[in-house]
This record gives C-alpha cells, structure tokens and sequence, in this order.
C-alpha cells in the first residue's frame, strides 16, 4: 500500500510511477498468496486508485486511470491464477487454498441437520459431534479424520465436497449463515490476538501470564478495536451526508487503510467461523494507525477550527 502515500504524478511521469504502482501490486498478491484471506487486497487496492487518480487534476483522461488500475490488479492475477492453475492440474482444484470447504463448513456446521441425503454421512458424523459436546458451534477439524474413514474421500475431495454441501445450504438458509456470520464479526473485534497456555508451572508466575493476557485483550479492544469501529463508522457517515471530495482528498490515505482493516473483518467472517484472533494479527496495527492519525486530526480540528474534517 505505500502508493497511496504518494501523490499522483503528472502525466509526463506516468511511466515511472506505473513502476511503484506495479510494486504494490506485486506486495498486494503475495500478501494473498501467503493468507488467502487477503485475496480481495489486489481488486480492493486497484478500486482505490482508480478512485484516487480521478480526484487528482493530473489525471483527468479515464485511460491512464484505467491503466494503473489494471497495473496494480495485474500481478495478483497472474500470481494467484497461475498457482490456482498449478491446484487445478495438479491436484483437480481450482483456487489458491484447498481449504476453503472447511472454513465454509465451520458456517455450515452450524445448520448442517437441513442437509441433504447426499450428504448423509458428513451431516450424521457432525450432528453426532455437536450431541456430544452439547453445541451447534463445533470446530470442522473435529470431524475430518472420521468423515474420510467414512467416505473414503481424499482431502482435497473432501474439502470440494464440504464447499458444495456449505452452499448448497448457504442458499437454502441464508439468514442462518448471516447470523453465523455477524456472530463471527464480533469475535473477529472482540478476541484480539493469538494466545495458547504457556508452558510453565501453575503458581504465581501463570496466575501473572494470564492477568497480563486478559489486560491486553482488553486494552486492545477498548484502546483499539472500539474507538476504530467508531471512528470508522462516524467519518463514513460524515462523508456521506456531506459528500465533501475536498475531505476525501484529503484523508484517502487513511480511508484505504481504513477500508483494508474492515474488509478483512468482513471477509474473514464470510468464509471462516473458526480461529477469528489469529486473522485480526495483521490488521491490528493498520488500525491502531487509522485510529492515531484520526485522533489527531479531530485534535488538530478542535485546535484550528478555520481546517474542517468536511
């Protein structure tokens, strides 16, 4: 993302910024190689600056902004096309993780006694699961060895299995699945970070650890996560009832930062019910920035009031 901390060239020096915008790109689709949760990076980052180049007078004419656009769009593509391909050939999977049916089907899970005959076995061995542990909410890796003793399908069939079974119930159910999701949202803000037991022995020293863990959990959503969601919610409505281009020029940087940080929220809550903390990482800091920087422009605004955020 460090384009957008750059501002938009003149057209006589369009060929070397297209190679920083390239750059971008390029980080952008390794970022969604490494965690596929961040495959919406290139097309969301490519939205941005096309958005951004028509609010700068240097590029006016629609094709340039179409060209960095696609420019930025352009290694993603390639990047994670071709290892969807390699899946594809491979492995007959088509896309850039075999996991995806599990983490629809920690959604699915959830409802899995509407699905059908077809999937008779999976929805027998997973209701069985929740009857034992006495919840709907069961993790998926909790079923998977029996599920392949029982169909004798491989991973990667049971995965494209799971993924038809998840939307084939998604469709049929859909206020099910949103309320799957939105309960996901919330544990996306609300269990920040990634924590196991330390290997120490109980005494003192455990009873600090886990003070301390449950200090930074809330600090990092009363501090963190909260005044984001706010801030966030309070400057989008501002925009869009004032619908002020001067503002957004003014604060695109911290608007695409913005945007990452609630997409992933949203994203991860669409396709995963299960490990939510450990998805918030990278986000995390991205929002401690938006909410700095947002602090001290509403400082900034009480100070100088002649400098208005609309």
């Amino acid at each position: 993302m460090p384009v957008f901390f750059f501002q938009l060239p003149e057209l006589s020096k369009i060929k070397r910024f297209s190679w920083r915008v390239l750059g971008v790109g390029l980080l952008s689709a390794l970022a969604a190689m490494t965690r596929p949760l961040f495959l919406f990076l290139p097309p969301l980052l490519a939205i941005f600056l096309f958005i951004k180049s028509g609010l700068e007078s240097g590029l006016k004419p629609s094709y340039h902004r179409i060209w960095l656009a696609l420019l930025l769009f352009l290694p993603g593509f390639i990047v994670v096309g071709g290892w969807s391909l390699f899946n594809y050939f491979r492995l007959d999977y088509f896309g850039p993780s075999t996991f995806t049916g599990l983490g629809l089907a920690d959604h699915s899970i959830t409802f899995i006694q509407y699905a059908p005959d077809p999937y008779a076995l999976i929805r027998d061995i997973f209701m069985g699961i929740r009857v034992r542990e006495g919840t709907n909410v069961v993790n998926v890796w909790d079923g998977i060895d029996q599920v392949q003793k029982a169909t004798g399908l491989s991973f990667v069939q049971l995965s494209k299995t799971l993924t038809q079974m998840s939307l084939y119930l998604i469709v049929r159910h859909p206020f099910l699945y949103l309320e799957s999701v939105a309960a996901t949202w919330i544990r996306f803000w609300n269990e920040p970070g990634w924590w196991t037991w330390p290997n120490i022995p109980a005494g003192t020293i455990q009873i600090i650890v886990a003070y301390g863990w449950r200090a930074e959990k809330y600090f990092l959503i009363f501090f963190n996560n909260l005044p984001f969601l706010l801030m966030t919610a309070y400057f989008a409505i501002r925009w869009a009832v004032k619908r002020s281009i001067p503002w957004l020029r003014q604060n695109f940087q911290l608007s695409t930062l913005a945007a990452v940080v609630f997409t992933t929220g949203i994203v991860q809550a669409l396709v995963e019910r299960g490990d939510v903390p450990r998805y918030a990482i990278p986000v995390q800091p991205l929002a401690s920035i938006v909410v700095v920087v947002g602090l001290w422009k509403i400082w900034n605004l009480r100070k100088k009031p002649q400098m208005p955020l609309n």
